[in-house]
This record gives C-alpha cells, sequence and structure tokens, in this order.
C-alpha cells in the first residue's frame, strides 16, 4: 500500500514534541493499523456472534494471525484472515483484504466501551436486519469498500487507484493513519510560516451585538478539517493541506432524513455543513478554537469551552463566595462576545444563580451589584486570544 508521497513526518517530532505527543494515541494515530497485539480490541478466542438471519460467525485465532469464519460474497462460509483495524472507540472495526486489491469491513463490529457502560461486545452495524450475501449492505459489497467510502479519511495521501477496466484497486498511502502531513504542508516554505504568527482577536462591530474575529490564522483550517468532517461527494483524491475544500469535495446539502427541519444533524452528516449554518462560524470561530487539534479533545467541558478563550478566570462557588466577584467576571465574560445592556446581562446571572440555589437577592440588591459591574466596561473593547 505505500506510495512516494513526501511526508517527513518523524522529522516533524523534532521539533513539535509536545504536539506529537499529544496526537500519539489520538483517534487519528489509531485511525487505521494492521491487525497486531497492540492493536486489536475485539475478543478473538472463538468468540460467536450469530445474525438475524442466523449466520453464526467466529472470531478466533491462528498463530499470530486474527481470523474470522463467516459468509462471503457467493453466501457460503469461509475462513479470512483480518488485515487491519478501523478505529478505537467507541467501537472498532475489521478488514479483510482480497486479491483484487479490495479491502472490505465487516458489518460485526466490536464495542470498545467499559462493560458498565454496555461495551465489551460484538454488535451488527445492522441490527434486526436480514442481510443476504447479495445486498449491498453485506460486508462483501460496495457499501462496506475500505477503498471506496472509508479509505481517504483514514489515512494520509491516498490514492484509490481504481481500474475500471479489470474491476480491480491498486489503493496506496503515503502513512496508513492520519499523521501529521494530512493536515500540514511539508514544503521548505513551512519555517518561515510557522515564525508568521498571527493573533486572533475578538471585537464589535458598529451596532453589533455580537464579537467576532478581526484576524485569522494564515492556515485554511475549517477548509482542511473539511476534507473528512463533513459530509460530502468525493471529486478526486488530489486533496492536500491548503487546497480549497470545494476543488476536491462537494457538499451535501439539507436533505430530508440527512437533517431535521430546523437543521439539525439526523443522519451521519459529520460537522462541517452544519457548522457553516451557526452563528459561530458567521462571526470567525474555528474548529481549534474549541478543539485541540492533535489530541482532538475539547478544550473544556460543556459551556466551560466560552470561558476557556473568552474569559481567563476560573470562578469556583464555595461557601465563602464573594458573590460580587463573581458577578462581575460572569457578566464581563458575557459582555465580551455578547453586547447588551449591563443591566439585560445581570438581571440573567442573577436569575441563573437563583435557581441554583447559590444566591438569593432581592431586587435593590441586585441593582447595587450592576454599579460595581459597570466600573468594568471599559475592558470591554478588544479582547486579543
Amino acid at each position: 500500500f505505500a506510495n512516494t508521497e513526501n511526508t517527513n513526518d518523524e522529522q516533524c517530532k523534532t521539533c513539535h514534541v509536545k504536539e506529537s505527543q499529544e496526537w500519539t494515541n489520538s483517534h487519528h494515530d489509531l485511525a487505521m493499523q494492521t491487525a497486531t497485539l497492540k492493536s486489536v480490541l475485539g475478543d478473538f478466542e472463538n468468540a460467536v456472534f450469530v445474525s438475524a438471519n442466523n449466520i453464526k460467525t467466529t472470531f478466533y485465532k491462528e498463530q499470530s494471525n486474527y481470523m474470522v469464519h463467516t459468509d462471503g460474497a457467493d453466501g457460503k462460509m469461509h475462513h479470512y484472515k483480518i488485515s487491519f483495524t478501523f478505529g478505537v472507540y467507541p467501537l472498532q472495526q475489521y478488514m479483510v483484504e482480497f486479491e483484487d486489491g479490495r479491502v472490505q469491513v465487516l458489518d460485526i463490529a466490536w464495542d470498545s466501551r467499559a462493560k458498565k457502560e454496555g461495551g465489551q461486545r460484538w454488535y451488527s452495524l445492522h441490527p434486526n436486519e436480514k442481510i443476504s450475501a447479495k445486498d449491498v449492505l453485506h460486508w462483501s459489497g460496495p457499501n462496506l469498500n475500505w477503498n471506496f467510502m472509508c479509505a481517504d479519511c483514514h489515512s494520509t495521501h491516498l490514492k484509490k487507484n481504481y481500474n475500471a477496466s479489470k474491476d480491480t484497486y491498486n489503493t496506496t498511502y503515503s502513512v496508513i493513519n492520519v499523521s501529521c502531513s494530512a493536515c500540514h504542508s511539508m514544503e521548505k516554505k513551512h519555517q518561515t510560516q510557522a515564525k508568521a504568527k498571527v493573533k486572533r482577536e475578538w471585537t464589535f462591530a458598529a451596532k453589533s451585538k455580537t464579537a467576532h474575529v478581526t484576524t485569522t490564522t494564515p492556515s485554511k483550517e475549517i477548509n482542511l478539517c473539511a476534507q473528512c468532517h463533513s459530509r460530502r461527494k468525493q471529486l478526486d483524491d488530489d486533496f492536500k493541506a491548503g487546497n480549497n475544500f470545494y476543488d476536491h469535495y462537494e457538499n451535501i446539502t439539507l436533505e430530508e432524513n440527512l437533517y431535521f427541519s430546523d437543521g439539525q444533524i439526523q443522519d451521519e452528516v459529520y460537522v462541517y455543513n452544519s457548522f457553516l449554518q451557526s452563528k459561530m462560524y458567521k462571526e470567525g470561530v474555528v474548529c481549534s478554537d474549541c478543539h485541540n487539534p492533535h489530541s482532538l479533545n475539547r478544550k473544556a467541558d460543556g459551556d466551560n469551552i466560552c470561558s476557556k478563550f473568552i474569559c481567563p478566570q476560573t470562578i469556583r462557588l464555595q461557601n465563602t463566595i464573594n458573590i460580587n466577584k463573581v458577578l462581575k467576571v460572569l457578566v464581563v465574560s458575557l459582555a465580551i462576545c455578547h453586547r447588551e445592556p449591563i443591566w439585560v446581562l445581570m438581571k440573567e446571572m442573577i436569575i441563573v444563580l437563583e435557581c441554583l440555589d447559590l444566591i438569593s437577592l432581592s431586587v435593590q440588591k441586585s441593582q447595587m451589584l450592576v454599579t460595581t459591574v459597570i466600573k468594568t466596561k471599559p475592558l470591554l473593547g478588544r479582547v486579543p486570544l
């Protein structure tokens, strides 16, 4: 599967130690692996799974090889060697390589969640459906073909190399997983670009009630993430970091059964198309404002993600709470991105805190606190991130 694309991923680690450590064991790192004792999470100790149409599939080991005994494209039972693992959490899938270059993904997956969460078991991706060998949803069919359906987003610099006249594949990649060069340019001018740091600053436009970003990063970050984090049609397999998304892909629009009538996600449409409809996108928020691009973890939990980059102070509501300080910081945090009258923000925060039984204030006391908050108004100008 190897190709000759220039990656130099190992060279990246010499300078970017922290980023390399964050990436290690991330979903990008473990996107696809050769099936080994280290990578395989599923139970291959003669574990048996019976499908809705009564096909008895057995997962077992033969020396150092991971094997599966199940029905093939001809409807008969065969023994297959597992060549690769796909993903890691909350499920891991397994792939079989064939002589014509096709790699097929089994439709029985391993639930890698903890047992107390209902995991550590085999399960069907099509529960209660009787999938025959002639069905496109059968694991040997086109819908579970790795080369065509999945490969582009799980490996680096992938080329499908489909031969239409022979109906075969000679698919290649430079790195089996999502490596550094999948998202970063490896050109010589990289060092110069890396030194050209650009600060992201937020400010208010005239008559605007919501802050927006005034400067952007030099990379086309959202375009880059959209390559895989979108429901789209692929036009070619030539996309590289820095390219225009729409030169290589076509978005799937708001179609019935993919989205609810209010625009929320219904089917497996990923994130990009929905993000384009959001106020966050309109005001300049990018993926890395909320997500660590190397570990892929969110930078904070829940609504704390907002205060992560608009308010550096952490408020701990304890028994010895200083309510003046709490309200001042909370209102200032809101006002940085939402230009509402101070009294409106104050009133909203008091309602929230009272609902949480953290405070109980009279209207007179609340109005007195507004005076202290108004003194912070000069802070509500430009806020560098």
